[in-house]
């Protein structure tokens, strides 16, 4: 049973007609180096998944996002990663985009069994209801508004920087029809549409609110290789230190490009050198080795001028629990772990070990080429007096949570590294009675969901 406010009612129904089209709205970014996966999406079974419709349903259930909420999109995220904490792990999987476009998918094909004109129709006549008595929610009502809700959830997140950067032409192109079809889906379904409404397309709208959130809070920005950088946005480790991103307005010029690899490659000191990416200006070596090995569009620290070092940012993943110093032994060196060059005690630059015999590091040099290299082959701009000076660091960009039962319709959740704890509903998912996280099984969720369902047909 629920008590409805008039104005809530008419917002919803108002929601979608008052919404402007943004159909000029860009929806091209420069074509990633990962292979197209148009074909190739990952499984249901895929933990990336699991986390995701873990995260959306939270998020849905609270109305996190909504293009009525008076701040702004940055601020809209920090909430989500208050309400959903594991939305800080889902932000640095490498597929966690594609795992919402997979999410929304299934969300567009189940929303095809509810009929939307009625659902619309319910909140209209709602909207009439003048008296105190509380309006009954019907299942199938209560189902379409939490797929609804879900749907602009995704569409919010995708929006978000963590998400949009790992979205490559083809992710755009494919979710461009997609939020087209769900869009017209809606339109259709609500009587007396105005003709001018063309579409509302939840993802343009919160991009455009984000881009221009970018523009106005700038207040800092230098010059590095004929390109201006600015503060962006801030992303955070694992236990949640924030740490400050710059973000290039354009990328490096071809006689930048060139120069960058035809400095070092085949040089003396250089012979053993491999290029894995040509050179830009859209991310560094921390943002590469800290951040993500798919960091789209982030640049984490800075020092130029030496006499003024902007902030890093490495210091706050080396201060987080969930990193571990392992010493300057490189007999102690595994796959995946980071080094750090330092420099009159300043992290000069940073990589990722991609072997221990022969030990080789991957690591892009500033907003040059990506490398594969020896150890000692990197530019004297990363030794001090031409000797490394680096120590190797295990790092975890991920809570290792346990779930423990705390009562019928909450569990805790405990990452054994850092001690991170919180308390969360339980999870299902379409309508499932066991918890996937504890494994609490609830004979009641069905029926409390059919309480007070007095026009639908559905069986228990």
């Amino acid at each position: 049973m629920y008590k409805i406010k008039k104005g809530f009612v008419l917002f919803i129904l108002t929601f979608s007609l008052i919404l402007p089209c943004f159909a000029s709205f860009g929806l091209t970014k420069k074509a990633s180096a990962n292979e197209s996966i148009s074909s190739k999406y990952i499984k249901t079974n895929d933990e990336t998944i699991l986390v995701a419709k873990r995260v959306v349903q939270k998020l849905a259930d609270n109305v996190v996002f909504s293009l009525s909420l008076e701040c702004s999109l940055e601020q809209m995220y920090n909430t989500a990663l208050w309400v959903s904490p594991e939305l800080s792990d889902l932000g640095k999987m490498e597929d966690a985009s594609r795992a919402l476009i997979k999410i929304y998918e299934e969300i567009l094909a189940e929303i095809y069994n509810y009929n939307l004109t009625d659902y619309y129709s319910f909140w209209k006549k709602a909207s009439q209801n003048t008296n105190a008595t509380p309006v009954v929610l019907p299942y199938h009502i209560k189902q379409v508004r939490r797929l609804l809700c879900m749907r602009e959830t995704i569409e919010a997140l995708l929006a978000t920087d963590s998400f949009y950067e790992l979205l490559d032409e083809d992710d755009l192109q494919r979710i461009k029809k997609e939020f087209e079809v769900f869009s017209n889906l809606i339109l259709s379904s609500i009587e007396n549409t105005p003709k001018d409404t063309q579409s509302f397309i939840l993802f343009n709208q919160y991009r455009s609110y984000r881009e221009s959130e970018i523009l106005n809070n700038r207040s800092f920005s230098f010059t590095l290789n004929g390109v201006t950088y600015h503060n962006d946005s801030t992303v955070y480790t694992t236990v949640g230190n924030p740490v400050t991103t710059y973000l290039a307005e354009s990328e490096l010029s071809n006689a930048y490009i060139a120069a960058f690899y035809s400095n070092f490659y085949g040089q003396p000191g250089f012979t053993d050198i491999v290029k894995i990416s040509d050179a830009t200006s859209y991310y560094n070596c921390h943002a590469f080795a800290w951040y993500s090995t798919n960091p789209g569009s982030k640049w984490i620290g800075l020092n130029y001028p030496s006499s003024n070092p902007v902030y890093y940012g490495v210091e706050q993943y080396i201060s987080d629990a969930h990193c571990t110093s392992l010493g300057s032994s490189d007999s102690v060196a595994q796959v995946n772990d980071i080094i750090v060059y330092w420099v009159n005690g300043l992290p000069a630059h940073s990589g990722i070990v991609v072997s221990t015999n022969p030990l080789r590091i991957e690591s892009k040099w500033g907003a040059g080429c990506l490398w594969i290299h020896n150890k000692s082959s990197v530019p004297n701009s990363y030794k001090e007096s031409g000797v490394v000076n680096a120590t190797y660091y295990r790092y975890s960009r991920f809570h290792n949570y346990q779930y423990s039962q705390v009562s019928s319709t909450k569990h805790r959740a405990l990452c054994t590294v850092c001690g991170h704890t919180f308390l969360e509903s339980h999870y299902y998912w379409n309508n499932n009675n066991i918890c996937s996280l504890c494994g609490y099984i609830s004979n009641r969720l069905r029926n409390q969901d059919e309480e007070d369902c007095d026009s639908c047909t559905h069986s228990n």
